[in-house]
């Protein structure tokens, strides 16, 4: 697979449906936020509410400059998967973060 060394690349570390950490082969500031909308068992003070009253949860993480690590895994992919439609009208509803990331990244 070709690299675009110009292209900002993530890697999503899910264990357990767990965001572990997130790997950037930038050193740019990127903030993301974790947006979880599996809230049952989740106690009260975790929940957070979007404007049209969708709850989740979910925190912001810390992203990890790690050019080897991002390239490891890109190289392991045998071909480039098309960039999904990056505008969204309306949040993927009952998702976890992992099945979420599964889902866009089939596609």
């Amino acid at each position: 697979m070709t690299t675009n060394t110009n292209q900002i690349r993530l890697v999503i570390h899910v264990e357990g449906g767990i965001v572990q950490a997130i790997y950037s082969n930038s050193s740019a500031p990127i903030q993301v936020a974790i947006q979880d909308f599996d809230i049952e068992g989740a106690d009260g003070d975790e929940i957070a509410m979007l404007n049209d009253g969708t709850e989740f949860i979910g925190h912001i993480e810390a992203i990890i400059h790690n050019d080897s690590c991002v390239a490891d895994v890109f190289a392991a992919f045998d071909k480039e998967y098309p960039v999904i439609d990056k505008i969204r009208t309306a949040y993927p509803t009952g998702l976890s973060v992992a099945n979420y990331f599964l889902l866009i990244n089939r596609r």
